[in-house]
């Protein structure tokens, strides 16, 4: 959601806690659904954020943005964070002591965040973005025009970072908080990236870091009107030293991006800075004794501190372990286990803060950077002592228990999502206490060529953990029925880190170079290295058009051919790398049994030999419109391998006119749960009967929000020896995943 006029959101704060209230009264007492069924017992958790986007304590939302790109810190110690997209328009963040010191949209329709930030004793400056919404916004306030893009710096109160400081010449948003407050500093096509990537501040003076025009510019920090520029390739980060002069680092297009050092108003200086081989500078800052602080993104995943003497720049110390989250046993993560470097930041009483994503900051172009692998943004005391650490680990990710790491008495257990193991501790009751990250699944310097970081976007996609003779395996969808990537786990070897193993493709992909053209096509790891070579993929011959995949729990793979039936590949054991074979000769296809008349979703039970779809029938049709939902009809088949026999039919679309179209499905146990796209509903049926039984919704626990579920395979669910049921349901808006703890019983009582 985006706030079109930034004066309701005082409006809306204001009634946030009465709101909170009404809606826990109806958790609590349940209420009648759509279809008839009761409201269910059962309690609202979450994984992957440390806060679930309830408001605190001071009465704002809480939760960690789901990127990073830059920070900077206030002289009291205040942390203020920077992102290109926050889902719930949270690109500004400020935090002091690890605690939000404000949690709601800083962002509106129109205005995206950017890749720097900067702060002196009144204003943040921010890097920042106005485009148009498709032309939607033109003629409605100050927006360019259509096709056209704005980049610069938007300028914002300290106390206050909603709030923007109008300037004369200043621009954007008329009408709301935020009007007459962004500098333009390039306009450009829409589909252009000249977002700024450096800034620098002090009372008197604004830096900006222009890679778009080769430049760096300065502006009054107080009438934001144009002073001294000069010419400096590709400039990115910059940091202010103590006596006046300017750091950049310059080449940042490049693989060794440099420092470089001015004078306040352009003069290059001489003085030079070493850097170790390897070294990749991606940010830096001065702390309060004056040294200069390096984020290195290289393999070492580190902190540089370089202090000046006699003989000139000297490499002085280091926070953080080398390799960083790769050391020791790959992938647990842990205090100065740094992954993926994006910024960092020292204020004056002697703390560091950095931020990372998984990947580093995010390159010119199209790239998004590292949404989807996790924001985490920490602060160390000057003895290195860790303060405090805010996870938002989530963004189009779904979750599935490991059913193989379950211990003795339940309560712990493992879950994977698309780049992340967490341990489940279940006897914990506190909302979003249960979770804890014990493992990153990439490693992006031994295995480059992950799919991860070349196929569709950024995410791995959403997870169905699988146990093949006794042996882990993740297997993952991606958000458009592309493909299914294959990762195997070898702990002695590599940790935490999932192996890339195979993959499944529906269809010709850009990548990787030695891909079959033309033709749906396999990739097996054949000698291990966990890269696509030559001779390690077949190819059907012919394209299809997948419309869903699903991995049973003996390791076939189910592909969803739309109107032309399903596809099933039959797991034909493991190779002896341990990798599962597939081929096309051991796949068949088989025809869609009436009524329907496309798939959208499977879900086959070989244990019972039960067959769940969903999509659509002559009845029931497909919405083109709807080209990630499941259809309007869900069906139970028993006997599938030898006659299939319809057991019910569930007409989704007779829910009612509030009811939103779904967007997945999933069985387990004595129930089939179905999740709803916008609001993100949860209703369950009685597996055996294709009953309603009641329904779910996000509590007070999480705001009682939740964004959009628009992926695929958006929930699972997992039943505990003890009878209770974990349903797991991405959550984008606040970056994380839901996690619902419901015990069949007694329904609440309902009420008209």
């Amino acid at each position: 959601m985006r706030w079109k006029v930034l004066d309701a959101r005082a409006r809306w704060r204001s009634a946030w806690p009465r709101v909170c209230a009404m809606l826990g009264a109806v958790v609590a007492f349940g209420v009648m659904s759509a279809d008839g069924a009761s409201m269910l017992t059962y309690r609202t958790s979450w994984i992957g954020n440390t806060f679930g986007g309830a408001p605190g304590p001071n009465g704002q939302r809480q939760w960690v943005q789901m990127d990073i790109e830059a920070i900077a810190a206030g002289a009291d110690g205040t942390v203020y964070t920077n992102a290109p997209w926050d889902e719930a328009g949270g690109e500004l963040g400020a935090w002091r002591d690890g605690h939000v010191t404000y949690g709601m949209q800083t962002h509106g329709w129109g205005n995206g965040g950017g890749d720097a930030i900067a702060v002196n004793s009144r204003y943040v400056y921010a890097s920042a973005s106005i485009d148009n919404e498709g032309g939607n916004l033109v003629g409605r306030g100050d927006y360019p025009e259509k096709g056209r893009r704005w980049t610069g710096v938007t300028r914002r109160k300290v106390g206050d970072i909603a709030e923007g400081v109008p300037f004369a010449g200043g621009r954007g948003n008329a009408g709301n908080a935020v009007a007459r407050s962004f500098l333009i500093v390039n306009e450009v096509g829409e589909k252009v990236d000249a977002g700024i990537r450096g800034l620098a501040a002090d009372d008197r003076t604004l830096y900006v870091a222009n890679q778009f025009t080769n430049e760096i510019r300065t502006y009054d920090a107080m009438t934001m009107q144009a002073g001294a520029s000069w010419q400096a390739d590709h400039p990115g980060a910059l940091a202010l030293a103590p006596d006046g002069s300017l750091w950049a680092i310059v080449d940042i297009q490049s693989a060794t991006p440099r420092l470089a050092h001015y004078s306040a108003t352009g003069t290059v200086l001489r003085d030079k800075i070493a850097l170790p081989p390897g070294v990749v500078p991606v940010s830096i800052a001065f702390d309060q004794k004056g040294r200069l602080l390096i984020a290195d993104n290289g393999q070492r995943q580190q902190i540089l501190v370089f202090a000046t003497g006699a003989d000139g720049w000297h490499l002085d110390a280091t926070l953080g372990e080398a390799r960083g989250i790769l050391s020791g046993t790959p992938g647990v993560p842990g205090p100065q286990r740094f992954n993926g470097l994006t910024s960092v930041a020292a204020d004056p009483h002697g703390n560091v803060y950095v931020s990372m994503d998984g990947r580093g900051p995010r390159t010119i172009g199209t790239d998004n950077g590292g949404v989807g692998d996790g924001a985490v943004l920490e602060g160390y005391g000057p003895d290195g002592h860790r303060l405090f650490s805010l996870q938002g680990l989530m963004f189009v990710d779904g979750a599935d228990v490991d059913r193989g790491d379950v211990s003795a008495d339940g309560n712990t257990l493992s879950v994977f999502t698309g780049t992340w193991h967490f341990v489940l501790d279940l006897s914990k009751t506190v909302p979003g206490s249960e979770w804890k990250a014990a493992g990153y699944t990439a490693d992006r310097f031994r295995y480059a060529d992950d799919a991860l970081y070349e196929a569709g976007r950024s995410e791995r996609g959403m997870p169905m953990v699988r146990r093949i003779d006794g042996k882990r395996f993740v297997f993952y969808t991606d958000m458009y029925s592309d493909f299914v990537k294959i990762y195997r786990f070898d702990a002695a070897h590599d940790g935490e880190t999932a192996i890339p193993s195979g993959l499944v493709s529906a269809h010709p992909l850009p990548w990787p170079p030695q891909r079959p053209e033309h033709s749906a096509w396999i990739w097996r790891d054949g000698n291990g290295d966990g890269a696509p070579e030559a001779g390690e993929f077949q190819a059907l011959g012919s394209a299809e058009d997948a419309s869903c995949w699903y991995v049973d729990m003996r390791g076939d793979i189910w592909e969803g051919l739309g109107e032309h039936g399903l596809r099933r590949y039959r797991m034909q054991g493991l190779d002896r790398i341990g990798n599962p074979r597939y081929d096309f000769a051991h796949s068949s296809t088989e025809a869609l049994p009436a009524p329907f008349t496309r798939v959208a979703r499977i879900q086959y039970v070989p244990e019972t030999d039960t067959m769940y779809l969903a999509g659509a029938s002559a009845q029931y049709a497909w919405d083109e419109h709807d080209w990630n939902g499941t259809g309007k009809l869900i069906a139970r088949f028993d006997h599938w391998s030898t006659h299939p026999e319809l057991r019910y039919t569930i007409a989704v679309d007779s829910w009612g006119p509030k009811a939103a179209p779904t967007e997945g499905m999933t069985q387990e146990g004595d129930y089939l749960f179905v999740v709803e796209r916008v609001g993100g509903t949860v209703r369950v049926y009685d597996a055996e009967k294709g009953v309603p039984v009641g329904e779910i919704h996000p509590g007070p626990e999480v705001g009682s929000t939740s964004g959009w579920t628009d992926v695929q395979m958006p929930i699972t669910a997992y039943r505990r020896a003890n009878g209770e049921y974990l349903v797991f349901v991405e959550e984008d808006e606040r970056g994380k995943v839901m996690m619902y703890r419901w015990t069949p019983d007694k329904p609440a009582a309902a009420h008209s």
